[in-house]
C-alpha cells in the first residue's frame, strides 16, 4: 500500500526526502537537534523500506554522535543501578533459600556468597540471552538504514550487554566483599573463563531464539516457560558433588551446571569442579548459533516485516 509519497506503508512519516532519516531516528527514540518535531508528528504515517533506502543516504553517525556523551552518562548510571539492584536481589534471594536448620553451605561459610557464586553466572547468561533474542525487535527502526544490518543489531546487543554484565558481576562481588568480608577470589581467570562460556551460550541460544521468535512469535512465551527450571538445573543453590549419582549423570549433559562449577572453582580455593566439560558447553552454544545465523540471513526480511 502506498501514499502520495509513493512509499509502501511501514512506519516512516511522509515528509520530504531530506527529513526521512531524522524521522526514522525520531521513531527510534534518538533525539535529533534542530529538527521540527511538530512537522513529524503532523505528517501522515507511511511505512516503507524502499523510501528509507533512498531517503537515508545522509550519514547516520552525525545524528547519533550528537547525543553520544548523554548516552554514555546514562549508560553509566544504568550499570550502577543494575549492580546495586542485583546486590539487593542476591541478599534477598539468599535469605529465602537459606537452609532452615542454619547449616553452612557446601562451599565456604557464607551462604550469601555461595548463592551469589551460582546466581551471578546464571544471571549473566540469562540476561544476555534475553537481550540477543530481542535484538531485531529492539533495533527494527534503525534496520531500515542501508548501512545497518541485522548482524550489527545482534552484535551491538551482545557486546553492550556483555560489558554491562561483567560490570554488574564486579559490582556485586565488590559489594559482598565490603559487607561480608569473605570474598577471597582464588583464580580470577577461571571466573572470567566461566563468564566467557556463559556469554557464548547466551549468544548461541539468543540467536536461535531470535530466529524462532521472529518467525513464530508464540515461541517467546513457550521459551519463558520451559526455561524457568534452569535456575535449579544451573546448580545455583547446590554443588554437583552433593547430588545422587543418577542426577549427576543427567545434569552433566546440561551446560549451565558446568558454567556454575567453573565460576565457583575460581572463587573457592580447594574446589576443583572436576566434572566441568568445556567442549560440552561450546557444543551447546555453537549448535544453535550456526543454523541460527544462517537462517536469520535467509529470513531477515520476513522477520523485519512481521507485525
Amino acid at each position: 500500500m502506498t501514499d502520495k509519497c509513493g512509499f509502501r506503508r511501514l512506519g516512516i512519516p511522509c515528509l520530504s526526502l531530506k527529513h526521512q532519516a531524522d524521522a526514522i531516528l525520531n521513531d527510534a527514540g534518538i533525539v535529533i537537534w534542530g529538527q521540527n518535531a511538530a512537522e513529524i508528528e503532523a505528517a501522515p504515517r507511511c511505512f516503507g523500506i524502499g523510501a528509507a533506502q533512498e531517503a537515508l543516504r545522509r550519514p547516520l553517525p552525525t545524528a547519533v554522535y550528537q547525543q553520544g556523551p548523554f548516552v554514555a552518562v546514562e549508560r553509566f548510571f544504568d550499570i550502577a543501578f543494575e549492580g546495586c539492584r542485583t546486590c539487593v536481589e542476591v541478599f534477598a534471594q539468599a535469605s529465602l533459600h537459606r537452609p532452615v536448620d542454619g547449616h553452612a553451605p557446601s562451599l565456604g561459610t557464607s551462604f550469601v556468597l555461595f548463592y551469589a557464586s551460582g546466581y551471578l553466572p546464571f544471571l549473566f547468561y540469562s540476561t544476555l540471552q534475553a537481550h540477543v533474542q530481542q535484538a531485531l525487535t529492539y533495533s527494527r527502526p534503525l534496520l531500515v538504514f542501508p548501512a545497518v544490518s541485522w548482524v550489527d543489531a545482534v552484535a551491538a546487543r551482545f557486546v553492550l550487554n556483555t560489558v554491562t554484565g561483567l560490570a554488574v558481576v564486579a559490582i556485586v562481588l565488590g559489594g559482598l566483599a565490603l559487607t561480608t568480608g569473605e570474598v577471597r577470589i582464588h583464580a580470577p581467570g577461571q571466573m572470567l573463563f566461566a563468564l566467557i562460556l556463559a556469554a557464548l551460550l547466551g549468544l548461541g541460544l539468543g540467536v536461535a531464539n531470535c530466529l524462532l521468535v521472529g518467525l513464530f512469535p508464540l515461541w517467546g512465551q513457550v521459551w519463558s516457560i520451559i526455561s524457568r527450571p534452569l535456575f535449579l538445573v544451573a546448580g545455583v543453590i547446590f554443588v554437583m558433588e552433593d547430588l545422587p549419582a543418577g542426577i549427576q549423570e543427567w545434569l552433566f549433559f546440561t551446560p549451565w551446571i558446568h558454567i556454575t562449577g567453573q565460576f565457583r572453582a575460581g572463587l573457592y580455593a580447594g574446589y576443583e569442579a572436576s566434572y566441568v566439560s568445556v567442549p560440552l558447553v561450546v557444543m551447546w552454544a555453537l549448535v544453535p548459533l550456526a543454523p541460527g545465523l544462517a537462517f536469520l540471513q535467509k529470513h531477515r526480511n520476513t522477520i523485519l516485516q512481521m507485525p
